[in-house]
Formats: C-alpha cells, sequence, structure tokens
C-alpha cells in the first residue's frame, strides 16, 4: 500500500511538471528571431554629442533609438528610459568611464528593496552601468556590438579591500517589463552582469556574456524576482555562475512589501565556458522560484553544474524545475549539487540567524552526460524540511583516461573523476537509468531518505 502511495504520488508531481514545462515551453514559442528595428527618432553617438547625451534627448522625444556606430563610446553610469532602444552596430562599444568615480560623480543608491543592503557591504551600494527603474519597452541589439564595464578598475579595489560598496552590476533593471536583450556583447562588468529585479517580460538571445576567469563575482543572467523571461542561444564566459536565479535575500525577500516570486523561467542553448556555477538556481531565493524548464545547455570547465543552493534562514522556496539534456565537462567541484545549508544570512534583518528552511520540491534533473567531474553529486538538506520529489533519470557520468569508480573520494579529495556521490541527508531523491550504477552506492547506503529504484 505504501509503495502504492508513493508510486501515484510519483505520479502526479511528474504530471503536475509536465504541465509546467509545457506552459514555459510556450515562453520560447513566442520568441521571434529578428533583427533589431530602430524606432524613430533615431538619434546617433558622435563627437559632438555623446552616448548619455543621445540617451537625454531619446529621453526627451519619449522614446526612440540611441544609434551608436563604430569606435569606442565611454560613458558615466546612464538611466535607462522607457521605449527606448539602444542599437550597437558592428565594431561600437560603449564602456563605463572609471574617471566618473576617480571625479566622486558615480552615484550611490539605496539598496535593493528585497535586499535591504549591498550585496558585498551593508548600506547604498555603486549604480549600475545601465541603471532602469519602472521601465517599459526597452531593446538593446544591433550588429553584436558591445557594452563594456570596465571591470578592471573594480575588482582591483575589491581585490586590495579598497571598496566599502557593492560594486555596481553591468545592466540592472528594477520594476522594468518587456525588455529585449539581443546580439549583443555584455563584457567586463565590476559585479553580477545581467541583474533585473522585480520585473517582468524579458527576453535575451544571441548575447555573449565575457569576463576573465578571476574576475570575482561576475556572474552571467541573474534573473531576481522576474517572471516569464526566456534566455536562449546565447554564450557564457565569466568568473561565477553563468546564469543564477534568484528572489531577494532572507527577511527582506520573504518579508517585505516588494518581495515577489521568479517564475516561468525558459532557459535553452546556453553553452558556459569556464567560470563558477554552470546553472544556479539561489542561493538568493526568499521570494520563491518555480517553474523553470532548462534544456539543451553545455557547461564546460566550470566549477559546478547544476546547483540549487539555499540556506536555513532563506525561506522561500523552490519548485517544479525540470533540467534536462545537459552536457556538463570538467567541473572542479560537483557536476549536481543541491545544497540547504549554503551563503551568508542577511545582516540587515531583525533576526538574522532566524531559522526558515527553504522548502524544495518537484525536481526533475534528465539525459544528463557527465565527463571528468571531480565529484558527481552533493546532497544535503535540514532533515526536519527535507527537499522532496527529486528525479534523476538517464544520468551518466565518465572519465576520460580515468577509473570510472573510487571507492574512498570525497569532496576533500578532488582528484580527477571522483564518482561517488556524497548524501548527508534531508534529501529524498529516486535515481533511474544512472551510469556507471555504483555511481551513488555511497548515497544509497547513507542515512538519508534514497529512494533509489
Amino acid at each position: 500500500m505504501a509503495a502504492q502511495r508513493s508510486g501515484a504520488a510519483a505520479r502526479t508531481a511528474m504530471a503536475a511538471l509536465l504541465l509546467v514545462v509545457s506552459s514555459v515551453l510556450q515562453l520560447g514559442e513566442n520568441v521571434v528571431a529578428a533583427s533589431t528595428p530602430m524606432p524613430a527618432p533615431v538619434v546617433k553617438v558622435s563627437e559632438s554629442c555623446s552616448f548619455s547625451c543621445a540617451l537625454e534627448k531619446v529621453r526627451g522625444n519619449g522614446g526612440g533609438t540611441v544609434f551608436v556606430p563604430p569606435g569606442e563610446w565611454l560613458s558615466p553610469p546612464v538611466n535607462l528610459t522607457s521605449h527606448l532602444t539602444i542599437y550597437l552596430s558592428a565594431g561600437a562599444t560603449v564602456k563605463a568611464d572609471p574617471r566618473v568615480f576617480e571625479q566622486k560623480k558615480w552615484p550611490l543608491i539605496a539598496p535593493l528593496p528585497t535586499y535591504g543592503r549591498g550585496h558585498d557591504f551593508a548600506g547604498p551600494r555603486w549604480a549600475p552601468f545601465f541603471d532602469g527603474y519602472d521601465v517599459v519597452n526597452l531593446t538593446i541589439g544591433g550588429e553584436n556590438g558591445t557594452i563594456d564595464g570596465s571591470g578592471a578598475f573594480w575588482w582591483a579595489r575589491h581585490l586590495a579591500k579598497l571598496e566599502t560598496h557593492t560594486r555596481p552590476p553591468l545592466f540592472s533593471c528594477v520594476r522594468c517589463s518587456d525588455m529585449v536583450l539581443e546580439d549583443t556583447t555584455f563584457r567586463n562588468s565590476a559585479f553580477w552582469t545581467i541583474h533585473p529585479v522585480l520585473g517582468r517580460r524579458l527576453t535575451a538571445r544571441r548575447i555573449h556574456i565575457l569576463a576573465p576567469n578571476a574576475s570575482p563575482n561576475t556572474d552571467g543572467f541573474d534573473p531576481d524576482s522576474t517572471s516569464d523571461v526566456v534566455f536562449e542561444d546565447s554564450y557564457v564566459s565569466n568568473g561565477d555562475d553563468a546564469i543564477a536565479i534568484k528572489a531577494g535575500w532572507d527577511c527582506a525577500g520573504y518579508d517585505s512589501p516588494d518581495a515577489a516570486p521568479s517564475n516561468n523561467i525558459f532557459i535553452r542553448n546556453i553553452t558556459q565556458h569556464i567560470g563558477g556555477g554552470g546553472i544556479s538556481i539561489g542561493s538568493e531565493m526568499s521570494g520563491g522560484i518555480s517553474n523553470v524548464v532548462v534544456e539543451d545547455v553545455r557547461l564546460l570547465h566550470g566549477s559546478y553544474g547544476i546547483q540549487i543552493k539555499t540556506g536555513i534562514t532563506r525561506g522561500g522556496y523552490v519548485k517544479n524545475v525540470s533540467i534536462s539534456n545537459i552536457q556538463i565537462t570538467g567541473t572542479t567541484k560537483e557536476a549536481i549539487r543541491i545544497d540547504g545549508f549554503y551563503g551568508m544570512v542577511n545582516t540587515w534583518c531583525p533576526d538574522p540567524n532566524k531559522r526558515i528552511p527553504s522548502v524544495v520540491d518537484n525536481i526533475s534533473i534528465s539525459n544528463v552526460a557527465v565527463r571528468n567531474a571531480n565529484l558527481s553529486l552533493h546532497f544535503r538538506g535540514p532533515e526536519d524540511v527535507p527537499t522532496t520529489r527529486v528525479r534523476l533519470s538517464n544520468v551518466s557520468f565518465g572519465c576520460d583516461g580515468g577509473p570510472l569508480h573510487k571507492p574512498h573520494c570525497s569532496s576533500s579529495q578532488y582528484g580527477n573523476c571522483c564518482l561517488i556521490g556524497e548524501c548527508f541527508g534531508g534529501v529524498e531523491f529516486t535515481a533511474t537509468g544512472i551510469i556507471p550504477p555504483n555511481a551513488l552506492e555511497q548515497c544509497n547506503a547513507s542515512p538519508q531518505r534514497s529512494l533509489t529504484e
């Protein structure tokens, strides 16, 4: 009878997830690949009218196009406006001007409402290079021009411990909707690269996100309390997570008037080369994350492959996630990771250590090929609020020129191809079609709720 109930519950979870996949896939079907249009009036950047000058003219006209011709155009941080198209021609670069900071003219702004404080430091934060609030109908595209955050200037300050505020993202738009980022290279962000917050309806396609591997915290694509998102046909090589789906930090994310989830996220045909995590959910996810579909992704030589990272002060939830058709090669840490004890507490909260574990449920990871990972997987979570209904299916682990199985490896012994997973309890999962079959035997024998078939 118990087995029948377990089987019925699994079928119900799978049916619910299939409905989620179907609805989220419709987001992708609505995306039409086309060259970036240039709505009138068109204002051209020139020696006599800088990028910020052209943007102000478009703002004054109530919308239009900023046309950026070939060349490097230095700019202070800018405030985006509604009904704006930024058209970057081939060979055009809009580059953040560090002299603005040296002249003490780079703005400090209030923390995000769903964070309560800066990420690196309490208090205000440096304004993003491209910043926007309540913007509608925004397009950045053209002929694969570049937006460059002059990150080296900020990284040096950070690493030398000269910085006292959180560094500026390259692009951040708060409460913005109907955004398209296409055919553009986003390079050398000082901090997170693309960070929409509290937004709706964002499509990012055919973009490149680039930063040196050693650049600190240069996440690639981080939708945060943002819903109805499509990210596709793009390439990321950076110094931290390629993709990190977020939804606010601790009490500011789950218990403030601005708290909001990230829902309906569709990610497909992405290549990551080097960097941190590949596909990450969290760790700031306190407003909740649900209805996520990831498919046809290549994660090459990063630190992690697939990871869901929450914490015992985070609250919120992660549910209804489908990840399929993934290639993971050469991760320096785990290929697949679910961790309920990750991340820093938010010191802005009245009781920073208040224990509110996250709820993680209904996660499907299928058709994954792992090569040369230092560790196959890492599962741990709080026993009193366990992660539930995790399904691994058709996941293979292999090595080039090394053993397929090491009987005593652990995360403290990162060598080449450590294929036994680490399970510390608090995660209920089933696993079918695992190659080699003994790859998870340490998990099966550990005192967690393994339901391996």
